[in-house]
C-alpha cells in the first residue's frame, strides 16, 4: 500500500479492493478501481485537494500496484525530507512545536549529498536549538500505546468505537541500502553506518504528502522519520522557519487535534 496525504486527506493505492466491515463503512470514503488511465490519478488527487466534505479519503485498487504508483509519481517532482521524533532521555517527554498554526515535529529537506539520517539530525538541531552532539539516533521506536490511550484526542477515537487512526507510517521499516519502496534511491545512513555500525538495523518511518508551489507545480514529499534521544533540556525555536515555540511534552498533553493527520502514525 502507498498512502499519500493530499490536503491532509489520504489517497491510498492498493493492489486489492479493501474488505470493509459494515461498522467501518464511511460514506465520505471513496473506493474505486483504477482503470489504468494516468490522468484520472490527478482527478482523484484534485478531488481531495478541493477539500469537499463529501470525499475525505480515497482508496484506489489495481492489480499492478507498482505500475499505478509509478504513474502517480510521474505527475510530481520528488522533494525528499527527513525528521525526528525526539525523546528526552528515558523520560516520556517528546519534542513538539507549533508551526503555522499546526502542532508539528522537526523536519526539513534533504540537501544534496546528505543521507536521510544526516539531514534528520541537522534539521532537528536547526529547528529546535538542540546541539548535534546531544542527539542520538535510537534503533527502535518507543512503545507509546499506553500513553496515547490517555490522550484526550485518542480517547475520543476509541470512545467512538474506532481504533487508533492507523496509517502506513505506523509500521517501522528496516533500513535498506536505498529506499526500494517508492523507487527513491536515497541512502538512508552515512557510509560509516552501513557496515556493522548499526545502520542495517535502523528502523525508520515514512510519510508521503503533496503540495503545490506558488506557480502550481505539483510536489510529492517523502519524509523519513527517525527515533532520537537527547539529554538537552534547553530548546529554541527557529523563528525564520515560522516556528512559534518548541517544548518537551508528555504524550498525554500533546494537542494531536492540531497535528497533521499524516504524522499520527509516526507516534504509534
Amino acid at each position: 500500500m502507498y498512502e499519500i496525504y493530499i490536503n491532509d486527506r489520504p489517497l491510498r493505492l492498493v493492489a486489492q479492493p479493501p474488505q470493509m466491515k459494515t461498522e467501518d463503512s464511511d460514506s465520505s470514503h471513496l473506493i474505486a478501481p483504477w482503470r489504468g488511465k494516468t490522468k484520472t490519478l490527478l482527478n482523484y488527487a484534485d478531488t481531495l485537494e478541493k477539500g469537499s466534505p463529501k470525499v475525505t479519503q480515497i482508496t484506489l485498487y489495481y492489480a499492478d500496484l507498482d505500475f499505478m504508483w509509478n504513474e502517480f509519481m510521474g505527475h510530481y517532482k520528488i522533494v525528499e525530507a527527513a525528521g525526528g521524533l525526539v525523546q528526552l532521555n528515558e523520560a516520556k517527554r517528546f519534542l513538539v512545536m507549533e508551526r503555522r498554526g499546526h502542532i508539528d515535529l522537526p523536519k526539513g529537506k534533504i540537501d544534496p549529498g546528505e543521507t536521510a539520517v544526516e539531514a534528520a539530525l541537522r534539521e532537528v538541531s536547526e529547528e529546535t536549538g538542540l546541539e548535534m552532539k546531544s542527539l542520538v539516533i535510537h534503533p527502535e521506536w518507543p512503545d507509546l500505546s499506553g500513553d496515547l490511550a490517555r490522550n484526550e484526542f485518542f480517547k475520543n477515537w476509541t470512545t467512538a468505537g474506532r481504533g487508533l487512526p492507523l496509517s502506513s507510517a505506523s509500521q517501522p521499516r528496516k533500513n535498506p541500502a536505498g529506499l526500494a519502496s517508492g523507487n527513491f534511491d536515497r541512502p538512508m545512513v552515512p557510509p560509516q553506518m552501513q557496515h556493522g555500525d548499526g545502520g542495517d538495523d535502523l528502523n525508520y518511518k515514512l510519510t508521503l504528502h503533496t503540495y503545490k508551489t506558488k506557480k502550481g507545480k505539483r510536489i510529492l514529499k517523502p519524509t523519513y522519520w527517525f527515533a532520537m534521544k537527547s539529554d538537552q533540556m534547553v530548546v529554541k525555536p527557529q523563528i525564520e522557519e515560522d516556528i512559534d515555540w518548541v517544548d518537551w511534552m508528555t504524550v498525554e498533553d500533546v494537542d494531536f487535534e492540531r497535528m497533521y493527520t499524516s504524522l499520527l502514525g509516526v507516534w504509534h
